[in-house]
């Protein structure tokens, strides 16, 4: 989280002075009263400051969740990873069937009045779902430009106050019986939590490295919370055990 980046700074400064610790997303700066405050990087600090992070002049790289997402992710790496991962061809199952149903209303409709459907939304609907995945990760800010998060070599990736991205996968609200009270809210997931999983999967496949989530609270509401935190550290945990959805 924003609030928390500069302890974790003071933290591994303190414990590993020998290593360099670059904050990717945030500067510094003595507030009137003389406390430390912070303020978001312009997207050509933050751009030059993940430069000197893959050229490897930091050991440690601190970024805030809001930023995450500003550090695209090359397309080649998406339909790997919905081709190895059940639980995303199930989540992109209902944008399917919707965009296909829609795609057939305006069939039946005169030319004039027929609304079209997007591009993505049209490779959505013949089942190419590495493009619900991109439209599903795409940055609302402008993205830094020129590097993508595959091109970090991010090697270790940990999450602190990981319970933030704990709505990953959401209860179906078509359920025969309805949706137990137990599990949730239905509905889909968070923005937040699919940003993470398409990144920690590029440290996981790509560079053959680790995710490391961090709570004291990882699950109040639903199963499915845990099922969704595990899922980021690693979908084949639970592959592994016969369970795919």
């Amino acid at each position: 989280p924003k609030s928390l980046l500069p302890q974790w700074y003071k933290n591994l400064t303190l414990v590993y002075p020998d290593y360099s610790v670059g904050v990717l997303s945030l500067e510094f700066y003595e507030g009137r009263g003389g406390e430390q405050k912070t303020r978001n990087l312009s997207l050509e600090d933050m751009t030059r400051r993940l430069r000197n992070f893959q050229a490897g002049e930091y050991d440690v790289g601190l970024i805030h969740y809001d930023a995450l997402p500003r550090t695209t992710v090359d397309p080649s790496s998406l339909e790997p990873l919905v081709e190895n991962t059940p639980s995303i061809q199930k989540a992109a199952a209902k944008r399917v069937e919707y965009l296909q149903k829609k795609q057939e209303r305006e069939r039946k409709k005169a030319p004039k009045d027929r609304q079209q459907l997007t591009e993505r939304e049209e490779a959505i609907a013949e089942g190419k779902l590495e493009e619900w995945l991109a439209e599903a990760i795409e940055p609302a800010h402008d993205p830094v430009p020129g590097i993508t998060w595959d091109d970090l070599g991010v090697d270790l990736l940990v999450v602190d106050e990981a319970q933030n991205y704990k709505n990953l996968h959401m209860p179906a609200a078509s359920r025969e019986l309805g949706v137990p009270k137990y599990m949730g809210n239905a509905g889909k997931g968070s923005k937040r939590a699919w940003d993470l999983f398409v990144r920690a999967d590029v440290v996981r496949r790509r560079h053959n490295g680790a995710i490391v989530l961090l709570s004291a609270t990882p699950a109040k509401n639903s199963p499915l919370e845990f099922y969704s935190l595990y899922d980021l550290i690693d979908p084949g945990i639970w592959q592994q055990r016969g369970i795919y959805n």
